[in-house]
């Protein structure tokens, strides 16, 4: 069940919500005349689910079921990043010759070739001068340690690293005449990182009242037995 209603997210939700932030651009820019990005709009959609955590008569969902969810939710959206940089990495194959790249994009990139270590195969028949490409290869080795839960310094500690990357190639195409590329290959996926972050949803922990009610006679029992030993040692 938790696999079943993960399976929604890659079939459609991640693709279509990018396409509807279009329209709102479109929208705003037919009615009003106002130009815009789409990944600034405020988030307007949330994601929850209750699969993995509906223990509340549930015997099948436990502690460790629950982790597991969150833990493929995860999976799911990193998944998900990984591919569509990968879709960077082919369409952005251009040499700074053809367009050039901002001081901050070539500051990362030594940043990154500094401190990942040994590149990879991809990287290393990869010219020196296409910045954007080696750059998105290294997203893609930050993406993948983070997928495998590494603890390496290397990796994305969260969602806003990955979106941070993701800024500075989008301004670097737009200052160097690269905006429809910013627009059609780094928005939408902006736009995804900002709604569904590396949890990909929320997920509601549902317990039955019958428990709830257990533990605060549970609680009641210890605080009365508390005051009682106060009281004792007073005496």
């Amino acid at each position: 069940e938790i696999r079943f209603g993960l399976e929604y997210y890659p079939l459609s939700l991640l693709d279509t919500l990018p396409k509807v932030y279009d329209e709102l651009v479109g929208a705003m820019r037919h009615a009003f005349g106002v130009e815009m990005d789409a990944s600034p709009l405020p988030v307007c959609f949330h994601f929850g689910s209750w699969i993995g955590g509906d223990r509340d008569g549930n015997p099948f969902v436990t502690s460790a079921l629950t982790r597991e969810a969150l833990s493929l939710a995860r999976r799911t959206a990193l998944d998900h990043y990984i591919g569509a940089v990968r879709v960077l990495v082919r369409r952005l194959r251009v040499s700074a010759a053809q367009v050039p790249a901002s001081d901050d994009l070539k500051s990362r990139l030594e940043e990154y070739e500094r401190n990942i270590g040994e590149p990879a195969e991809d990287l290393r028949r990869t010219p020196a001068t296409e910045y954007y490409r080696r750059l998105s290869l290294m997203m893609i080795t930050r993406l993948q340690g983070a997928r495998a839960e590494s603890d390496a310094a290397s990796v994305y500690a969260s969602a806003a690293e990955f979106a941070s990357d993701l800024e500075t190639i989008r301004a670097s195409l737009q200052q160097h005449e690269g905006a429809r590329l910013a627009r059609t290959l780094v928005e939408p996926l902006l736009v995804k990182v900002r709604h569904f972050g590396f949890g990909l949803h929320t997920l509601d922990i549902r317990q039955h009242r019958k428990v709830h009610s257990a533990v605060r006679s549970e609680e009641h029992t210890s605080e009365l037995q508390s005051h009682h030993d106060l009281v004792c040692r007073l005496l």
